[in-house]
């Protein structure tokens, strides 16, 4: 092993660090603007990734009772926990889909002020909607 490493030595400049450094920052930020797409950049209009893991454990409670969640539920309460549930998740569900379709809109630049949020409304409700169904595929698994 150390003849493979003595082998392939290179001769380094003095101060190569100072040298290649702003260089590769240059590379890198040119990088950044080209595939804009892979940065998360000040977090402008993209989804929280904790908003989003909350959601999902919210679903979960809601999908699974009483396997998951912070709190246990009990049947007296049930339509009271839903509704909580649901609303909670509708709120933070809605914002962050806003959020990822104003992310889209900036790229565009054409989009009606109002669109963005109209959109993320209607696709929460049609997602809440099927929780049923997707219970009813969960329960044949």
């Amino acid at each position: 092993m150390l003849d493979l490493v003595l082998r392939k030595q290179e001769v380094l400049e003095e101060n190569w660090v100072e040298k290649v450094i702003p260089k590769l920052v240059d590379e890198i930020l040119k990088n950044y603007e080209k595939y804009d797409s892979l940065n998360y950049l000040e977090g402008k209009d993209l989804p929280s990734k904790d908003i989003v893991i909350d959601v999902l454990e919210h679903l979960l409670t809601i999908l699974f009772p009483g396997y998951y969640g912070k709190r246990q539920i009990i049947i007296s309460n049930i339509r009271s926990f839903l509704n909580n549930t649901l609303n909670l998740i509708t709120d933070k569900f809605v914002w962050e889909i806003d959020r990822s379709l104003k992310y889209i809109c900036r790229k565009i630049e054409t989009c009606p002020e109002d669109v963005c949020i109209r959109r993320s409304q209607l696709v929460v409700k049609e997602f809440l909607e099927q929780l049923p169904t997707i219970r009813v595929y969960l329960s044949l698994s």
